[in-house]
């Protein structure tokens, strides 16, 4: 069996989080029951979280530095991700909230990049297309 380290998650998807990626193919299910499948819940949660706190849903969240070596993780001090033994519903569910002080930490690693049909700095305007070029 191969044996995945955290460190080497954090390096592959994490790294892949923190630069705007879309998404990562994981072709490999027996190992989302270890260490993997927590991770990319907790990466995939504090993408989400952090494009809802900063960027109004209408962009992701990328680092401002891109050899900066942050990441997009939640804060274990406020959440957690818990198996579902049920065999019903996500196999994950995590509990917890963002709290101001990871939010402020979030704005100085991290910028918005708008998705299409959005602008400004935190994607909280609609962008107008001119009608004469439609």
């Amino acid at each position: 069996p191969v044996i995945v380290m955290f460190s080497d998650l954090v390096h592959t998807i994490g790294e892949s989080a923190a630069l705007g990626a879309a998404g990562v193919v994981l072709w490999v299910k027996k190992y989302t029951d270890g260490p993997l499948g927590p991770y990319v819940i907790n990466v995939t949660s504090a993408a989400k979280l952090c494009s809802k706190a900063l960027c109004k849903k209408n962009a992701k969240c990328v680092r401002k530095s891109l050899d900066s070596g942050t990441y997009l993780h939640l804060n274990p001090c406020f959440f957690n991700i818990r198996l579902n033994p049920s065999i019903r519903g996500p196999r994950f569910h995590v509990s917890g909230h963002l709290n101001n002080p990871d939010i402020l930490d979030m704005k100085h690693k991290f910028t918005c990049q708008c998705y299409q049909g959005w602008m400004g700095i935190y994607c909280e305007m609609p962008q107008i297309t001119d009608p004469r070029k439609v």
